[in-house]
């Protein structure tokens, strides 16, 4: 399975309802249990729950950039458990299974599969292309001049007619200590 942002939490973006900048987004580690489902899944706890290797991080020091999302490198400590094999995030803070939007799935990474063994796990984000973009293909430039280059962004419509830009994610580093 490739990386991909889930459909709802696209339309939770366009709509306004996912603030990147504000919200608190958190990562989970997930084992194989969890089947994503991209343009079904919403909530984290009701989607999720059977596959939790470790509860989610909240990420800090995150950017957006011209639409290239990026945060610091994400740590969850001594982890035991299943194996790892994809990252979950979501936007958290609300009740579960009603304001828990499903943010994102990095289900095949750099070392994914990872067996926890008791220590740390941190996910690298790439230093270039951060966690993702919301504008697959283009440069920082192109992405600042985004109404100039409506013939290199690639655009898909959303289940209410609506051209919005095809969103891409990075594949982070898993690194176990």
């Amino acid at each position: 399975m490739a990386n991909f942002w889930y459909g709802h939490a696209v339309q939770h973006f366009v709509n306004g309802d996912i603030d990147y900048a504000s919200n608190t987004i958190k990562v989970a580690l997930v084992s194989a249990l969890y089947s994503a489902v991209q343009n079904t899944d919403e909530f984290f706890s009701v989607a999720v729950s059977s596959g939790i290797v470790s509860a989610g991080v909240t990420l800090g020091t995150k950017t957006n950039v011209l639409g290239l999302i990026n945060a610091a490198n994400t740590t969850w400590a001594s982890v035991t458990g299943s194996q790892v094999t994809q990252l979950v995030g979501y936007v958290a803070g609300g009740s579960p299974g009603t304001n828990d939007y499903i943010l994102f799935n990095l289900s095949s990474g750099t070392n994914l599969p990872v067996t926890p063994n008791g220590g740390n796990i941190t996910a690298a984000w790439d230093p270039t292309n951060g966690i993702g973009t919301l504008m697959k293909g283009l440069t920082q430039k192109e992405r600042g001049a985004l109404g100039k280059l409506w013939d290199k962004v690639r655009w898909r419509p959303t289940p209410e007619g609506v051209l919005v830009p095809e969103f891409a994610l990075s594949a982070p580093t898993i690194i176990r200590g």
